[in-house]
């Protein structure tokens, strides 16, 4: 009943937000076969992790989620925002028609992560130095102009240990 009551409150949570951002809802990432994901919406509030988030991802993610991901569409943790899971250190490419392609200003990772951001398709380093940006915790509340709203593909994985 407390699942039901949860996906409930999560499915009328985001109805409310078709009117206001219906890109944002449509937001998915393009998902190999049998790839699946947490994600959580919410409307920014200024926190990182977002204090307002209804699923409580960080949590939610471990295991069999391995890699947490967290952004916005406005500088200072602000706009809409949404929580990632991730399954795999695969490259993950944000959908064209999505809420978040080319549209990232605030990012950042789960403690213990580290993830690339890149302006190229298929996580692909092209030529230049303003083809990736790499983000460990607490990532940052604006990715400057170099990056701003210029990401189209992901990869999070563990953070090299060091002793």
């Amino acid at each position: 009943m407390k699942i039901l009551t949860a996906i409930t409150a999560t499915l009328l949570a985001l109805s409310d937000l078709v009117a206001a951002h219906p890109s944002a809802v449509d937001f998915a990432l393009d998902l190999p076969a049998g790839g699946a994901l947490v994600m959580d919406l919410v409307q920014g509030n200024g926190t990182f992790p977002f204090a307002n988030t209804s699923m409580g991802l960080s949590n939610h993610a471990k295991p069999p989620f391995l890699y947490t991901a967290y952004f916005c569409t406005d500088e200072n943790w602000t706009g809409f925002c949404i929580g990632i899971g991730f399954p795999t250190d695969a490259c993950w490419n944000l959908k064209p028609d999505g809420g978040f392609y080319k549209a990232i200003t605030s990012f950042g990772p789960d403690q213990n992560t580290f993830c690339l951001l890149y302006t190229t398709l298929r996580c692909q380093m092209g030529i230049g130095a303003d083809t990736v940006a790499g983000y460990l915790w607490p990532g940052t509340p604006n990715v400057g102009e170099a990056f701003n709203d210029r990401f189209v593909a992901m990869q999070c994985m563990a953070k090299k240990q060091t002793s």
